[in-house]
């Protein structure tokens, strides 16, 4: 049995009880799982990324790009979202005109946005020292997400960067309470969270075929920008389980992912996959990450 001292403890002197105070072991603190991870730029951490994070099929998404919800998502590592936000245009009456996750029509799958981010907000409160970055494909305007946000809770933890200086460290974003990184697609946001994705990241192409067609050549934004995202997905012409059983694999992905690293000069920030339960993103980022 091992026994455990207190804060303050017993000690006995000549027969007198003396109390003395101890002071409590420094709490350890690790960033997306590593004390290492807490001391280095946001651009220089891999972030296992799911695609179409909402589109799954626990939740009956039609056409999924994902197995399992959000929090099953958080819950297995995954770090980075590829979210779509729309305005809903199906025909549930509880959702009518409300902000939501969709991927195209929502008739084929929505949640609304308010209650999808506030699965993150419920995870980074259990689990301090998380980092997050969300892509938001915007389908709509900016007040909507903004509203979604504060209502979830997470719009205070959003983080607000200067994109003419260095990328901050995780441990920096962690202890400002800003652990969580948002682009939009549009680029024509306003408000100091909503960062535009071609001036904070560049991509490769995404609509591939087959694992043959896969390049490390960028698609939008500069190589100068921040963050790399390196899209690792068949869609031919639906995304598809079977396709992510083969690219998802470690003697696929991670072999990709440093060649691209090579050929580019620069890491892959967000490896975004399919179905990101299946294969290896998460073990291909920790060992980029190099835990």
């Amino acid at each position: 049995m091992v026994f455990r001292l207190p804060a303050w403890s017993i000690v006995v002197l000549s027969g007198a009880l003396v109390a003395c105070d101890v002071a409590p072991a420094a709490e350890v603190v690790r960033c997306n799982g590593s004390e290492t991870l807490c001391g280095r730029r946001l651009d220089r951490v891999v972030f296992a990324t799911a695609h179409n994070a909402m589109s799954n099929a626990d939740e009956g998404w039609q056409l999924p790009n994902q197995t399992h919800g959000l929090a099953r998502q958080l819950q297995d590592g995954v770090r980075g979202f590829l979210l779509d936000v729309y305005v809903y245009d199906g025909d549930d009456p509880k959702l009518a005109d409300a902000t939501t996750f969709c991927h195209g029509l929502c008739a084929l799958g929505a949640e609304k946005a308010s209650a999808g981010f506030a699965k993150f907000k419920t995870f980074l409160a259990a689990n301090p020292g998380t980092v997050l970055v969300f892509v938001i494909e915007d389908h709509t305007d900016e007040a909507r997400i903004e509203a979604a946000l504060a209502e979830s809770g997470l719009l205070p933890l959003c983080a607000k960067l200067d994109l003419a200086l260095p990328m901050p460290t995780l441990g920096t974003l962690v202890a400002a309470n800003t652990p969580v990184v948002v682009m939009t697609e549009t680029g024509k946001g306003k408000a100091p969270w909503n960062h535009a994705y071609e001036k904070l990241a560049w991509d490769t192409p995404y609509a591939y075929k087959t694992k043959d067609d896969f390049t490390c050549q960028p698609l939008r934004g500069q190589k100068t920008n921040p963050l790399f995202v390196l899209n690792h997905f068949l869609t031919n012409p639906v995304a598809a389980k079977k396709y992510a059983e083969d690219v998802n694999r470690q003697e696929v992905l991670g072999p990709r992912a440093q060649k691209c690293w090579t050929e580019s000069g620069r890491l892959p920030n967000l490896i975004a996959v399919d179905f990101v339960d299946v294969g290896a993103a998460v073990a291909v980022a920790r060992e980029l990450n190099g835990f």
